[in-house]
């Protein structure tokens, strides 16, 4: 199995648990993406 079809698997999934979720999941995603970057970021 390469690692393109565990990439469109977890693609998969990934489409699954957002119809499942809705866009709730979506949200605590950018949510955390935004939080981490800040995070990353240097003091000034």
């Amino acid at each position: 199995m390469g690692s393109q079809d565990l990439s469109n698997i977890l693609f998969r999934q990934l489409l699954c648990l957002r119809a499942i979720c809705g866009d709730g999941l979506q949200h605590i995603a950018q949510q955390d993406l935004a939080s981490s970057f800040v995070a990353r970021r240097p003091k000034v």
